[in-house]
């Protein structure tokens, strides 16, 4: 509050990559040297501290996308640049966590960043120390770096375990249960809470907090996680009842929270009460609202158009991928095959468009439908294949 920089959306690793890049260039005799704005390559830091900030930056952008930072701005330049480190591949830490993944470094993306370097990152503190973290990138030894990848890279494999059953486990609570969701479930891990509850606002579109025990001195608490749903302003609901709550913090989109054992089923009443009361007053609160950007024919989805869209990467927060939406008759649905172990997602193409729909509905192909999603590269194999994704499927009258 009250800060006259003209970009808000910095994340914590960058707030201190600015404050290195002040403090050196008052080391090296510049006053003025707080910057003000806009980019690495032209303004974004003193002339004196544009090479330490240059040698930061990869670590800056994995941070921004982790950390679910708006990508505009001065966060758009540090991915952009961020990226770029990676694939030359100059950070043999980021190099190792690539290789664990199974990433291709010549060609990440702020995805790949988001669902495989961050996770594993994110695992060792969730699951044991994250200290690990720290010496990943601070160690010399190749052999003791790949080690902690390794290692890192098990512990998500045991967090997706861990997740997966908290996350059933929720969704059986969630069909009794809202409109606000306060879930306890059995299989309860403060280290996956807040993917958790997230996983269930996508599934059921209602805000949802997950707790989890936590013992302290003796006694019993509940350490929650939160997200929000549409455009519920979530912090604002949950500081309605500060007298529930030992700590809580966040926005209006996530937020954390401790609170008495003994008061979880009053905090539950009051915030469904409160929530109901609010969706009297405006149904469509929790409503999800994504445009669609373009409405399209299937034989405008080219090689070409997915080229002119890759280069409005990287994409994230408060840049997503651009929306297509295009018709499809039942006679142009062909070559329709299940994927996954149990059949959970499919691949099929409509006039001529490769789609790939993720926890699909095949029983909607047979009729006339609104395709919407978006178009990309999937490159398998050392193949770059088009690949339309699947967002969102309608039937529709013709």
């Amino acid at each position: 509050p009250g800060s006259a920089y003209p970009f808000a959306g910095l994340c914590g690793a960058a707030v201190a990559c600015k404050l290195c890049c002040a403090m050196f260039d008052r080391a090296h005799g510049r006053q003025d040297a707080a910057p003000t704005n806009a980019s690495v390559g032209a303004g974004l830091a003193p002339p004196a501290s544009r090479a330490a900030l240059n040698a930061l930056v990869d670590l800056v952008a994995v941070a921004t996308v982790a950390d679910v930072m708006p990508l505009t701005d001065e966060n758009r330049t540090f991915v952009k640049y961020g990226l770029a480190m990676l694939r030359e591949g100059r950070r043999p830490a980021l190099a190792c966590l690539l290789g664990v993944a199974g990433i291709d470094p010549a060609r990440v993306s702020s995805r790949d960043i988001a669902f495989g370097v961050a996770p594993r990152i994110n695992a060792a503190g969730r699951l044991e120390d994250a200290a690990a973290g720290v010496e990943l990138f601070l160690t010399d030894d190749p052999a003791r770096m790949r080690e902690i990848a390794q290692r890192m890279d098990a512990l998500n494999r045991e967090r997706q375990a861990i997740q997966k059953k908290c996350v059933d486990d929720c969704m059986a609570l969630a069909r009794d249960a809202g409109p606000f969701l306060l879930l306890r479930p059995p299989a309860a891990h403060e280290g996956v809470s807040g993917i958790v509850a997230g996983k269930v606002r996508e599934a059921t579109g209602l805000p949802c907090a997950v707790v989890a025990e936590s013992a302290d001195d003796g006694a019993l608490y509940l350490k929650g996680s939160a997200r929000s749903a549409g455009r519920l302003d979530l912090i604002a609901l949950l500081r309605r009842h500060e007298e529930f709550f030992v700590r809580v913090g966040g926005h209006a989109a996530a937020a954390g929270f401790l609170i008495r054992a003994g008061d979880e089923e009053q905090l539950r009443a009051a915030l469904c009460a409160d929530l109901a009361a609010l969706l009297a007053d405006d149904p469509a609160l929790l409503d999800e609202e994504e445009t669609v950007d373009a409405d399209v024919a299937p034989e405008d989805v080219t090689e070409a158009l997915a080229d002119a869209l890759e280069a409005l990467a990287p994409f994230g927060a408060g840049w997503r991928e651009p929306l297509l939406s295009f018709t499809a008759l039942p006679s142009d649905i062909t070559d329709v095959r299940a994927m996954g172990a149990d059949g959970a997602h499919g691949r099929f193409k409509a006039a001529g468009v490769p789609c790939t729909w993720f926890r699909w509905d095949p029983d909607l192909l047979g009729k006339p439908l609104q395709i919407t999603g978006t178009l990309g590269w999937n490159h398998f194999r050392g193949q770059k294949i088009l690949q339309f994704t699947v967002a969102q499927v309608q039937e529709i009258i013709v």
